[in-house]
């Protein structure tokens, strides 16, 4: 609705007893049906968007596919199989987490565990939920020597020891963060009680290092990777809050999302019982994740964001893939494995620095060129150029310019008009003169 030009929405007349210009209102009235008609399509496209009941053929052809169209939609992120994904979903799939598990899952046999999550989410590649310029994103996941080992099983014990302590320093220092600024910025995002993870990482920790892990300094100092990765966070926290948004929902749930399969591989592989070091992936606040996945992404979706906060979270959660990448290359790194290579952390950084580059070009082409139509006419004259009040204006005053009786001819009928020309005025002028001369 922001980008409709004055042209197409309703200007609020003055209705006080001074106000009787009938332009005002001959504008108002005019534009009233436009006001009108995008609420109609609101409220019809939000009730039939409610899964109540079956609906009819009629109501059928009138459903927006979506629900509403007004809503905060993340238009750059589609595919052929998936065009409209909301804002939420896209933040998803930036989720190292929920990406891994997806993968993960199509090597597992046993989907006994996933029976409850009710209709199968479309398996989509890493290359599908990253096309958006993630494409560094996308090589690394691909090549990173700890993520294939973990998909397939293969999990070095004193490495998933180290990702431990990653895991508890990020959460140590994010849930500080969100503790901090989430019920001011984000009220309705913020479940501390639900999604915490320090106090069940804190349990993995001295199960994998034992008691007294507090005073290691192994476990007490975070790795550069990791110490790169809290730096962001606290960085964004103090430029703008909301972008604490992108780290918390892509850990959140994607732990939620791929936490399952990722518990299931590393109790396997690592011959654990229950949710013995493995504390980490256990929500017990939450009974259903399917339920509150869907409660969080509607309240994400519900955030009266604008155009360019919505780009920066998005580029903000593919800066928090990025880093939490370079955690595991990190670990490939120590591992020794042949050509690991840990990214420089300028690189990781350069998604948000690339869409406000974005942004800024964007925003100077828009102060550039006039308001344009949002239903998109391009040929012939511009019927938007103008306010619909100057418009008005203007018309009147050609229609007066043009259907006039010229000079003199116009006393023959109006007086007073004729009085009002300057070339009366002039003759009168002359007229004066003379008779001054022959005094």
């Amino acid at each position: 609705m922001e980008k409709v030009p004055p042209s197409h929405f309703p200007l609020v007349a003055k209705q006080d007893n001074n106000n009787n210009d009938p332009h005002d209102e001959a504008t108002s009235v005019a534009a009233a049906p436009f006001q009108l008609a995008m609420e109609h399509v609101h409220q019809v496209s939000s009730e039939l968007g409610k899964e109540t009941s079956p609906k009819s053929p009629k109501e059928q052809q009138y459903l927006i596919q979506g629900g509403c169209p007004f809503k905060s939609f993340h238009r750059d992120h589609s595919s052929s199989e998936s065009s409209g994904d909301n804002f939420a979903r896209a933040m998803e799939e930036y989720s190292v987490a929920y990406q891994i598990g997806r993968m993960a899952d199509s090597f597992e046999d046993d989907e006994a565990d996933d029976n409850d999550e009710g209709p199968a989410i479309r398996r989509s590649s890493l290359s599908d939920a990253l096309k958006n310029g993630t494409a560094e994103s996308h090589e690394a996941a691909e090549n990173v020597h700890f993520v294939k080992m973990f998909i397939h099983g293969k999990i070095d014990r004193d490495l998933y020891q180290e990702m431990v302590s990653g895991l508890y320093h990020t959460y140590v220092c994010l849930e500080s963060l969100l503790d901090s600024l989430g019920p001011k910025h984000f009220p309705t995002l913020h479940f501390a009680k639900e999604l915490s993870r320090t106090e069940a990482l804190k349990e993995d920790m001295e199960y994998w290092h034992g008691t007294g892990w507090e005073t290691d300094p192994k476990c007490r100092n975070p790795s550069p990777a990791v110490k790169d990765y809290i730096d962001r966070m606290e960085e964004v926290s103090r430029m703008d809050p909301l972008l604490l948004l992108s780290h918390a929902y892509t850990r959140y749930l994607g732990d939620l999302s791929g936490g399952k399969v990722l518990s299931r591989i590393a109790r396997r592989a690592l011959d654990l019982t229950g949710y013995d070091g493995l504390q980490f992936y256990n929500f017990e606040s939450i009974p259903s994740a399917v339920a509150f996945k869907k409660k969080y992404r509607i309240a994400l979706d519900e955030l009266a964001l604008k155009p360019d906060q919505m780009g920066k979270l998005v580029a903000e959660a593919n800066v928090a893939f990025a880093l939490n990448m370079r955690v595991f290359e990190e670990l490939d790194v120590r591992g020794k494995v042949p050509g690991a290579r840990l990214r420089p952390v300028r690189e990781a950084l350069s998604y948000y620095d690339r869409i406000i580059d974005q942004q800024k070009n964007q925003n100077a082409d828009q102060q550039a060129e006039e308001a344009k139509c949002p239903f998109g006419f391009k040929e012939g004259p511009n019927p938007h150029n103008k306010p619909a009040e100057v418009k008005v204006v203007e018309a009147i005053k050609v229609k007066e310019q043009s259907s006039r009786c010229p000079w003199p001819f116009v006393f023959f009928h109006d007086p007073y008009q004729g009085m009002k020309d300057w070339q009366t005025w002039f003759i009168v002028g002359i007229a004066l003169c003379w008779c001054w001369s022959q005094l």
